[in-house]
């Protein structure tokens, strides 16, 4: 196909060469503003990487490696008991290390999507401070 075929967006698009996805993921999620999910997802995000950097990384790997950053993504799990659930195997778009999130646990307060346990999940000032 020529150039002068392509459609527009494929055009402007950048090719992702590489076997690590999730930087891209991360980026797509955290700025859909179409998404309800994106500030849950913007937050969960940074308590994932803060929580691999302060606990995981330190004595997860024997070799000192880091652990990958994790797939965000939110789905109804059908079982009020399970908050969340990390896929050992690829998800659908073939990609790993996902935390899905049950939606069960999302409401929506006054249009924005909050998880129903509490506003706050972490004290992040606190977290990050420290």
């Amino acid at each position: 196909m020529k150039d002068r075929e392509l459609p527009e967006a494929a055009r402007r698009s950048k090719l992702i060469i590489g076997s690590i996805p999730q930087p891209e993921v991360r980026k797509n999620a955290e700025t859909a503003r179409d998404w309800k999910y994106s500030e849950e997802a913007k937050y969960l995000y940074r308590m994932a990487v803060l929580l691999r950097e302060r606990l995981i990384d330190l004595i997860a790997k024997i070799d000192r490696s880091r652990m990958p950053d994790p797939i965000i993504s939110f789905t109804d799990l059908r079982n009020w008991n399970t908050l969340a659930a990390y896929r050992l195997t690829r998800n659908s778009q073939g990609l790993l290390y996902e935390i899905n999130f049950n939606t069960e646990h999302y409401v929506d307060v006054e249009g924005k999507i909050t998880w129903r346990f509490g506003l706050n999940k972490l004290d992040s000032k606190r977290w990050y401070n420290s």
